[in-house]
Parts: C-alpha cells; structure tokens; sequence
C-alpha cells in the first residue's frame, strides 16, 4: 500500500508536466495522447529493472540482504505499475476539462 501512496501523486504530477510541456512546445495544442507518455517509465524502466533486479536477488543473494531487495524491488514494482496504470487512466477523462 505504500508504494500505491508515493506512485499516485507521482503519476499525476508526471501526467500534468508532460502535458504542459507538449502544449508549451505545439503552442498551445492539446492532445490527450501527451499524458501516455507518463507510461513510460513506469512500464519501460521501473517495473521491467525491479523485476529483474528481484530475479538476479533470488538467484545469487541467500541472506538478509536478498530479503530487504526483494523488497525494495517489490515497492519499485508497484510504484512503476502505479504510474503506468494512473497516467493511463488520467486519458481517459474528456477532454471538455480542458
């Protein structure tokens, strides 16, 4: 649930500044589409890095060590899939709002 606290504000905050700076540099135009781009680094970075970091743990690390990383790699987990499922969902409000 933790990871679920930071990776929300984080998305939002993510979404809105990919939009100010794509209509900053189209003058102004808004596309709904801007705000997938926040998707990117929760789907392209952190979840795909946390699950691999979680593997190489649990094949080479047997001690205490392996257990804090693990969880470390589970929270960086679940903010990636926080930010790749909030920015996606912040798309589908309409676009009247704006």
């Amino acid at each position: 649930m933790l990871c679920l606290s930071v990776g929300a504000p984080l998305a939002g905050r993510l979404s809105d500044y990919y939009v100010v700076q794509y209509r900053k540099s189209r003058g102004g135009v808004y596309y709904p589409e801007d705000r997938l781009r926040g998707t990117l680094i929760g789907s392209g970075i952190l979840c795909p890095l946390s699950v691999l970091a979680a593997g190489l743990l649990a094949q080479f690390v047997h001690t205490r060590a392996g257990l804090i990383g693990h969880l470390i790699c589970l929270f960086v987990a679940g903010v990636g899939v926080r930010l790749n499922l909030f920015c996606n969902h912040d798309n589908a409000i309409p676009d009247k709002l704006y």
